[in-house]
């Protein structure tokens, strides 16, 4: 859509306006339609403040490449590619995990885990102990498990998980240096380790990642800057919306068992 402000002229893609409203629009790629029923993203922004939308747009247009890029990513490529695959494999059953439940989705959930218990009949083939003992990474793939976890909201926070939660509810999220780094320190952390879930990290993945870190030439200083910005984000990240994340472990107990404050390991490694 074209704007003009005075003599200026410039251009605001992926929008258009109803009335004196600014919506978001743009087609879904078509390998990836399948995954929402629809061709188009359409999103009421709610302004009428050209720059407001514009700051909008933007982060919009972020989120859909990179969740249209872990679509198209193998399921089992990370961990988070693996959980855009099960919501996207949820929605084709007409469940959206975490959504208030009608009778509606009340059904699409039973007739979900009638899909898992026909896959969980098949594998024992008859026999009755296998059926009985079969855990669902027997018969389910990585997506339909992660899906499971979904429905039945026993799905374990992940350090990613952490790491935008608390970007999300910090006064500073909508500054790109202060988020651009964020990521970046993130990253050399589960770059080395994996995103795996919090509840499941335990001091030989900080030894790991340290080792990691100094085998490449990189100072203690260094190190431990690197690891500051990972230990804020998953410390603050309970405190600051701890009704939605109630399952994070608190920042004293992940930290004490990641081993990241300890500097005896420093002086000890360097």
């Amino acid at each position: 859509m074209k704007l003009r402000l005075g003599a200026l002229t410039f251009t605001l893609k992926n929008s258009y306006l109803r009335g004196d409203i600014y919506y978001f629009q743009r087609p879904i790629p078509r390998d990836l339609q399948h995954h929402y029923g629809k061709k188009t993203v359409k999103i009421n922004l709610k302004t009428s403040d050209v720059g407001q939308a514009a700051h909008m747009i933007d982060a919009l247009n972020k989120r859909y490449e990179e969740e249209w890029r872990m679509l198209r990513a193998d399921p089992e490529s990370s961990l988070k590619a693996t959980r855009k695959h099960a919501q996207a494999f949820l929605a084709s059953w007409g469940i959206v995990p975490g959504a208030e439940r009608d009778e509606t989705t009340e059904m699409a959930v039973q007739l979900f885990h009638d899909h898992l218990e026909k896959k969980r009949t098949t594998h024992a083939d008859g026999d009755e102990q296998v059926y009985r003992e079969a855990s669902g990474a027997e018969y389910l793939t990585a997506v339909e498990s992660t899906a499971a976890q979904m429905v039945a909201g026993t799905l374990e926070d992940s350090l990613s998980d952490a790491l935008e939660l608390y970007i999300s509810h910090y006064k500073k999220r909508d500054d790109e240096k202060f988020t651009g780094f964020s990521r970046a320190a993130f990253k050399t952390l589960t770059d080395v380790i994996g995103d795996k879930p919090i509840a499941k990290t335990a001091r030989e993945d900080a030894r790991k990642y340290v080792d990691h870190q100094l085998s490449k030439g990189l100072k203690t200083g260094t190190v431990r800057r690197r690891i500051r910005p990972t230990e804020r984000h998953v410390e603050r990240s309970p405190e600051r919306c701890p009704t939605a994340h109630e399952g994070l472990p608190t920042a004293r107990r992940l930290l004490r068992g990641f081993g990241l404050r300890s500097p005896t390991y420093f002086s000890a490694n360097s």
